[in-house]
């Protein structure tokens, strides 16, 4: 999660070094470092180093809340001046809208004007879900109900909220309604989630400091809004687009971040050494490959073996090959090697590289010399147990000869 931890002096760092990271934040524990690159210190695949296992574990519980009564009380302001200038048959929707006969006031004006239509439309007169029930739906969708319907049922949870409080009294700030009647909150509660070291490393510190939005003024970005477009000239949208609810449309969107709060935000995050370290201390490797048995030869006598394998997360996913004897499970030892056996000069040519399965090998023939039939692999019998070698046989470059 960071390349510093505290220091055991609690004011300096200390380095747990480059292309190493801690599994959760805040650590001071340098044993608590675990190398995530190695790139540049081999070259065979085989020793390049996993990705970390391990998850850490959150849980997170918000509460937005919107107090509908000064948006809604602002549209029901903008309604009025909608209804003074548009008659109530303009304002009605058609079912193809054409946009050279319909100016943007218009439209606008329509959809403000006919939330109750809209309602009833969209989610049926009788729609009346609670947020819980939106909120299981999310996690647990009903049948024949994907995330489209959930988010419908959310679309439709405000817009009851509109038409019931557009038919009520919202003056004074609504003093004369219960605080039900024109609170919104939507209390979500998220399930237990595991995240890796690096998640870990940006949501940890991030949401860890956000406890404050439950005291955080939202609408100080409304007044910095406000203030911005008086210093711009622009407060006046009436006079700036040439409409009569321009104004109307600016103090609705002004009451929106003024009406919202956020009641609730807890954020916790566990973690849990088992899932990063083993017993031996060696860091846990992601091991989501499977085995390459090309890397285990065996020989006539093995072949009857029903040979298995796992790879070892406590060893950067090394694999271990084994069987089962009757119901015991035996560590097959007996990979054909042939590898230090492989001459490192032969007649004409020099070892170039051994092979990952260990029973083949690849020679580079000397300068003036090249692979008959271009063979150039070296091919060990591992089958039989003798381990005899067949190596290439390199003849002279008679393409040169042309030239002399």
């Amino acid at each position: 999660m960071s390349l510093w931890n505290m220091g055991d002096d609690g004011v300096h760092c200390n380095s747990c070094g480059w292309n190493y990271d801690t599994p959760f934040w805040g650590m001071t524990d340098k044993g608590k470092c675990i190398q995530t690159n190695n790139w540049e210190e081999v070259q065979d695949w085989d020793s390049y180093l996993r990705d970390p296992a391990g998850n850490n574990f959150f849980d997170l519980a918000v509460t937005p809340t919107m107090n509908m009564c000064g948006p809604v009380h602002a549209k029901k302001d903008l309604d009025i001046n909608c209804n003074a200038k548009f008659t109530k048959e303009e304002l009605i929707l058609p079912e193809e809208l054409n946009l050279q006969e319909w100016t943007i006031e218009q439209i606008i004006c329509a959809g403000s004007t006919q939330v109750e239509p809209a309602f009833d439309q969209l989610c049926g007169k009788d729609w009346d879900k609670s947020w819980d029930e939106i909120v299981k739906s999310l996690f647990e969708p009903e049948e024949g109900q994907g995330f489209e319907g959930t988010l419908m049922d959310g679309v439709c949870f405000a817009l009851k909220r509109v038409k019931d409080l557009e038919k009520a009294d919202t003056s004074n700030d609504c003093a004369n309604l219960d605080k039900d009647e024109y609170e919104m909150n939507m209390p979500i509660e998220l399930p237990t989630l595991g995240m890796g070291m690096g998640t870990s490393a940006i949501l940890i510190p991030l949401f860890s400091e956000m406890k404050n939005l439950e005291t955080m003024n939202f609408g100080s970005f409304a007044d910095a809004g406000e203030a911005m477009m008086e210093a711009m000239g622009m407060y006046d949208m009436n006079a700036l687009l040439g409409w009569g609810i321009a104004n109307n449309l600016r103090d609705v969107g002004m009451t929106v971040p003024r009406a919202f709060r956020m009641s609730r935000f807890s954020f916790t995050a566990d973690y849990d050494e088992e899932q990063y370290f083993c017993q031996n201390g060696e860091a846990k490797r992601r091991c989501d490959s499977g085995c390459d048995f090309d890397q285990c030869r065996i020989s006539e006598a093995d072949v009857d073996i029903d040979l298995q394998c796992e790879r070892d997360e406590c060893n950067n996913c090394a694999q271990r090959f084994y069987y089962f004897n009757q119901y015991e499970k035996v560590e097959f030892d007996r990979c054909a090697s042939c590898a230090s056996k492989f001459d490192e000069i032969i007649d004409n040519a020099v070892l170039k590289k051994i092979f990952r399965n260990n029973v083949e090998a690849q020679y580079i023939c000397n300068e003036g010399w090249v692979a008959e039939d271009c063979n150039s692999r070296a091919v060990c019998d591992y089958k039989s147990g003798d381990y005899t070698i067949e190596y290439p046989n390199c003849v002279e470059d008679r393409c040169d000869w042309r030239h002399t």
